[in-house]
């Protein structure tokens, strides 16, 4: 199982963002925006953020296939519990091959990242780094979350990254409880100061055949 962290990029300064990541071992970020730009940030446009992120260090994917603002695609919806219809047509997709296929890709890539941490800022290319399990970072900061920073965070871990700070507010909080559901750790940043928090599941969610299903009468 994998452990994958989240963040959202808000209002924050391109600095503000790669001092978050760096602070929890963060060495790809896989960004879960349907629409990788921002007008009045523009920092955190795709374009920017592919250049600026090598140079940290940081290695840059866009993953479009697990973004939001989907279209209804069932009048049948089995996730009458979300009552979101935003919240609820992203459900819906995560029931398709399409999604299941997206997240396979990005446990992928949090297990590549798990093994080879390090991008060169100057290359773009792995540099052999050893190995570092994030599960032992996460374990660490639950046991001791109140503790000074987080000096002595090694690099390893994988964050999806939307624009809500917030994560409950953001489709993320979906793709969290499908990764939570299917036994991974889901851990949100705040800043570079604070412990992550890990991801509890909805009670509203629950699995049937390997599908998560939101179906509790009332939710949002």
């Amino acid at each position: 199982m994998s452990t994958l962290y989240t963040i959202g990029h808000s209002t924050r300064t391109f600095d503000e963002l790669v001092a978050a990541l760096k602070a929890h071992g963060v060495s790809t970020l896989v960004d879960i925006r349907a629409f990788p730009m921002s007008r009045r940030m523009p920092h955190f446009n795709r374009e920017s953020l592919e250049v600026e992120l090598q140079k940290s260090g940081i290695r840059y994917v866009w993953m479009k296939e697990l973004g939001g603002h989907r279209k209804k695609i069932r009048d049948d919806s089995p996730n009458t519990g979300l009552r979101n219809d935003s919240f609820r047509n992203y459900a819906d997709y995560m029931l398709t091959p399409e999604f299941a296929a997206t997240i396979e890709r990005l446990l992928t890539i949090a297990e590549e990242t798990r093994l080879s941490p390090t991008l060169s800022p100057q290359s773009g290319e792995e540099d052999g780094a050893p190995e570092v399990s994030p599960t032992q970072y996460a374990n660490a900061a639950g046991e001791d979350g109140a503790r000074e920073g987080l000096a002595g965070t090694t690099s390893g871990n994988t964050a999806y990254m939307c624009a809500e700070r917030v994560y409950f507010q953001c489709h993320r909080m979906l793709v969290s409880d499908y990764l939570t559901a299917h036994g991974h750790t889901v851990l949100h940043i705040d800043d570079e100061k604070r412990a992550p928090r890990q991801h509890k599941l909805m009670a509203e969610a629950h699995l049937l055949d390997g599908k998560l299903i939101y179906n509790a009468q009332e939710l949002f």
